[in-house]
């Protein structure tokens, strides 16, 4: 796979995974940020509104940003259940093709 495919795909995933974890912003704080945007006065209760999803958000941005990595009891068994996950579809092939694709597959390192 070409250098520049993989990096792309990786930035991907890890936006996606990102997004998963921060979470998308509401299309009415979309609405309610355009109108700062824009000096339309809003109330207390908006401004408020605004406040704490930039405080949520912050949170959820550093718990993202400095979560801990997986310590070696969670690796084996994230390993385990895609093998739990995998190993039936690995069984409909015959001992050689199986043999052949497990040894494709390319776990995640951790």
């Amino acid at each position: 796979m070409p250098l520049h495919i993989a990096y792309k795909m990786i930035r991907d995933r890890f936006d996606d995974f990102k997004t998963k974890a921060v979470g998308l912003v509401p299309q009415e704080m979309k609405e309610l940020l355009k109108k700062v945007g824009n000096d339309v006065p809003l109330t207390d209760a908006q401004y408020s509104s605004v406040i704490n999803f930039f405080k949520q958000r912050r949170r959820r941005q550093l718990e993202f940003e400095f979560r801990k990595p997986r310590t070696p009891n969670e690796k084996s068994a994230f390993i385990e259940d895609l093998i739990k996950k995998y190993g039936m579809f690995l069984s409909c092939f015959t001992f050689s093709a199986g043999f052949a694709l497990a040894r494709s597959i390319r776990l995640p390192s951790f």
